[in-house]
């Protein structure tokens, strides 16, 4: 039986994807036909596919083209599509079910539309039907896509291979799949060839694999985390630098990095509360000791060099943005039990919910200034005594503070959509601290995920086990850097940077944040003599920016991995090369691949019945974009 109704379906979990479900505006000629331009007044198809829907609620399994293993009522498939005007929608759900299990109703919602249905006995569950739902009128505009059992016959609802939506006024646009039969843009940077970024001849589609060559798979039908972006920090000391160049060389360190179109086109960024190494000197925001209020708290100390240069990068993404995150290496010296900021010590349990304030006031004197604070993590290297700024928690510490002050803070300021990120440490505790947060639902219902660096260890299984265990939670690297001051064209900087990108990505990671953007060529000013290198350093006596093998690595990935892209299964038959492969709004398809061999290594890639061949160049990085389909 099927039906429509006006009214909206109020299910929890199929709002919470309102915001996230993916534009997406897949023209085509007709049902039958997926390529080729239609007119404004023609009627068209849009084919949205159960690979590139957005999921929400209990976990649903991504399995070739279709969604399988609906496990509640509660999960929810999601798509936007865009109406160009007011039209009459015909929507078609394609299926597939098996009797004793058919029968379980649905509802498939298109903005304040619903259509009710149930799932048919199509005699196999890999015979799949395309069922009529009807027709009613939607408005032009932006319009959300839902589907969602009503409930499951016998435990199982079936397998879903596509929602179809047919009418006039639909434009084209990403959810479709890459364009196998065309040429495939080629981007390598590579130690002994003088290869910077730069863009090769194109490759084009073969037959048949080649023998004996390694083989790197792609499956884009199954999806995992979505693209928050990749970055880097704004430190005081990148600030004091950036201030001591030409305006010509601040220009070009600024294109170098933000702008989309010439440069890495960074989307997702960090800075520090308070002081940090990388600062001039300890201070904090409010050195007035038991002003617990806050009265004399102030950022002017960030107005003099930090804030010019997030401004300067706020400018030069032109209009684009950057998400920032923002961590404390230590409270206020009068806040902590050794008095001091630097060497570790503790907060006193006394300044907790002052120190938790303190974080909504940073936050809101950031935003006067026209920049916005997209989230935090509760404590730079929480488990480090360090002889600069540095502050300890235990696990269970770090738990009831965001608990008890910093979650309830957070919310009592309107601050709610900020996301809170705990650990902020290495690899090798990572799993262990995040699990004592996330199984205090109290703790766990105002953090969105953890963080971590990569000093210590590069056990990338403690990334994995955490993406494993808590699959609702976010992942985010954020940290790393080259410790002491390579020399400019040491390659291994380069290769420790991707080799971590690619692990990290792969291991469930949603962004990548680098440390300093920028340093002198002594790898500072820092306070305490803890040099390291950046990507990019400058000479500021000869007004010159020098460029690590780091700078060139990165870009392959921030470049071509846009925000909203979702990472895809990939894999390699030989131990050679490394690979990651993601899936980009627009439908195109990005797979970045490592070579840390001294040899060259030829490999096919194998992808949704794409076979093509190509040489990784010894000591090389390279990004193979395949193009969105018609």
């Amino acid at each position: 039986m099927t039906g429509i109704c006006s009214r909206r379906n109020t299910r929890p979990a199929a709002w919470l994807l309102g915001a996230f479900a993916p534009l997406v505006w897949l023209s085509l000629a007709s049902a039958e036909s997926r390529t080729g331009d239609a007119r404004d007044d023609a009627e068209v198809t849009i084919v949205l596919s159960g690979y590139t829907a957005e999921l929400a609620g209990p976990p649903i399994r991504h399995e070739r083209e279709r969604l399988t293993h609906w496990h509640s009522a509660e999960s929810v498939a999601a798509w936007t599509v865009w109406v160009d005007r007011p039209c009459k929608l015909e929507v078609q759900v394609e299926m597939a079910a098996q009797a004793p299990f058919a029968g379980s109703p649905y509802v498939v919602s298109v903005g304040d539309a619903s259509f009710n249905g149930a799932m048919q006995d199509t005699g196999a569950w890999d015979r799949f039907s395309v069922i009529s739902l009807g027709s009613a009128e939607v408005p032009a505009g932006e319009h959300v896509v839902r589907l969602q059992p009503s409930e499951l016959a016998n435990g199982v609802f079936g397998n879903i291979r596509s929602v179809r939506l047919t009418g006039k006024g639909l434009r084209p646009g990403h959810n479709v799949k890459p364009d196998t039969s065309g040429p495939i843009k080629v981007i390598t940077t590579a130690q002994l060839r003088g290869s910077r970024l730069r863009e090769c001849d194109s490759l084009s589609p073969l037959t048949e694999a080649a023998p004996n060559s390694t083989t790197i798979a792609v499956n884009t039908s199954e999806s995992f985390q979505t693209i928050e972006g990749f970055g880097g920090a704004f430190t005081e000391s990148a600030g004091i630098v950036f201030a001591q160049l030409s305006p010509a060389r601040q220009e070009e360190l600024l294109r170098a990095y933000f702008d989309g179109e010439t440069g890495h086109g960074y989307t997702l960024c960090r800075t520090h509360i308070n002081s940090c190494d990388f600062s001039v000197g300890n201070y904090s925001y409010d050195e007035v000791e038991g002003d617990v209020d806050l009265e004399h708290f102030s950022i002017d100390h960030d107005r003099e060099r930090l804030i010019p240069l997030i401004k300067a990068a706020q400018r030069a993404s032109r209009g684009r943005g950057f998400k920032l995150l923002a961590s404390p290496w230590s409270p206020p010296a009068w806040m902590k039990t050794n008095g001091e900021m630097t060497g570790g010590g503790k907060l006193k349990p006394e300044y907790r919910d002052a120190w938790a304030r303190y974080y909504c006031r940073y936050i809101e004197e950031y935003a006067r200034e026209g920049i916005e604070i997209w989230g935090l993590t509760v404590q730079n290297e929480p488990a480090a005594v360090q002889r600069w700024e540095s502050c300890i928690y235990t696990a269970e510490e770090e738990r009831d503070f965001v608990r008890d002050f910093l979650g309830p803070a957070l919310h009592s300021a309107d601050l709610a959509n900020i996301r809170l990120i705990v650990w902020d440490h290495n690899r090798d505790l990572l799993f262990d601290r995040a699990k004592t947060v996330y199984d205090d639902p109290e703790a766990a219902q105002y953090v969105w995920g953890a963080g971590f660096h990569w000093y210590v260890s590069d056990e990338h299984h403690h990334a994995q086990m955490l993406t494993d265990f808590y699959p609702d939670k976010k992942l985010l690297f954020t940290e790393g850097c080259f410790e002491g001051t390579e020399d400019v064209g040491d390659w291994t900087a380069g290769e420790r940077y991707a080799r971590s990108v690619i692990n990290d990505l792969n291991s469930g990671a949603s962004g990548w944040i680098d440390w300093n953007l920028l340093l002198n060529m002594g790898g500072g000013p820092n306070h305490v003599g803890n040099y390291c290198s950046a990507p990019i350093m400058a000479d500021v006596e000869s007004d010159r920016l020098l460029y690590n093998s780091s700078y060139y690595y990165l870009g392959h990935f921030s470049r071509f991995i846009r925000p909203g892209a979702r990472r895809v299964l990939s894999a390699n038959t030989g131990r050679e090369l490394l690979s990651t492969a993601f899936r980009n709004e627009d439908g195109s398809v990005v797979v970045v691949v490592l070579n840390e061999q001294e040899f060259p290594v030829r490999y096919t890639l194998a992808m949704d019945g794409l076979l093509t061949q190509t040489l990784s160049p010894e000591r090389s990085i390279t990004t193979l974009v395949i193009p969105a389909g018609g």
